[in-house]
């Protein structure tokens, strides 16, 4: 599979629409269930997710709910959203080319919390913060980017790692790269206008006002993957250094935080309509279309 992975408001929705106009064979839905009509808002053109998102492994796979089943081979030209924490428990198999996108923190922060106050608004409820933010600003967003890079340590396999920020400064010599580097054709010129209309309405946003002695750390790993600078031994053994601080301050602030955060996220994602092609042919909505290790 051709997966599309990242933090949530990281990118990964404009990287799905992006290869669904390249004409690439996809799996997911622009609005699942009431999405259109609940947060278009925060995607207008579509957030392209399925019940893969949470992985591709035996809670997924077969579908629960249709008994269908994903043949590695079937789906090899497929692009999929899978979200980080759905990587890591995705089976190797289904692992052809991985797309990650990373979003600097401080618009990271602002575009989820514009997210939760429209899920809000639709509920009726008001935007709760200590609800929906329970962390040390940056924190949730160090734990799956750290993640990401663990994975990637570990199980070595052929991914792209790249800034949301430098797909919106030089949109076509990005995509060109990527769709080279996935080396199964695409239509460049059409994946282009994806982000072309989008440069038009992104404004610059700040997250939550932050002092800690990990800011450096978080923004130089975004700069690194900014500027496509490889993480040497020396910054990886500083990341794991900085993790385990983390984590100690997180289990005085939020003791219960880890343990919800993995029981939440292995509950088994809905089920959608069109989350499984029938013998490898299109999806409903496709068009024909531990430690981390030394690595870069």
């Amino acid at each position: 599979m051709i997966i599309v992975t990242g933090t949530k408001r990281s990118g990964t929705s404009m990287w799905m629409q992006i290869l669904v106009n390249g004409g690439f064979a996809y799996i997911g839905e622009a609005f699942p269930r009431d999405w259109g009509s609940k947060i278009r808002d925060a995607n207008p053109e579509g957030f392209y997710e399925s019940a893969l998102a949470g992985g591709v492994w035996w809670r997924t796979n077969p579908s629960p709910r249709t008994g269908a089943w994903l043949h590695p081979q079937s789906v090899e030209k497929y692009a999929v959203k899978v979200f980080i924490r759905g990587l890591a428990r995705t089976d190797f198999a289904y692992i052809g080319r991985v797309v990650a996108t990373m979003r600097e923190r401080r618009q990271y922060e602002a575009s989820l919390r514009r997210l939760f106050r429209i899920q809000a608004k639709n509920r009726g409820k008001e935007f709760d913060e200590k609800k929906v933010a329970p962390l040390p600003p940056g924190f949730d967003w160090w734990l799956e980017n750290y993640e990401l890079i663990r994975d990637i340590a570990t199980r070595r396999y052929a991914v792209h790692v790249l800034s949301y920020g430098s797909l919106l400064r030089k949109p076509e010599e990005t995509i060109a790269k990527v769709f080279d580097w996935i080396n199964l054709g695409g239509d460049k010129k059409k994946a282009y206008e994806v982000v072309k209309k989008e440069l038009n309405t992104q404004r610059a946003r700040q997250g939550r006002a932050f002092k800690s002695d990990f800011a450096e750390i978080f923004d130089e790993l975004y700069h690194r993957v900014d500027k496509s600078r490889p993480l040497d031994k020396a910054f990886l053994d500083k990341m794991n250094e900085t993790h385990v601080k983390i984590v100690e301050i997180i289990q005085e602030v939020a003791p219960n935080y880890l343990r919800i955060r993995e029981r939440m996220e292995d509950l088994e994602p809905p089920p959608q309509d069109g989350e499984a092609p029938d013998g490898g042919e299109k999806a409903k909505n496709e068009k024909p279309k531990k430690q981390v290790s030394q690595a870069r």
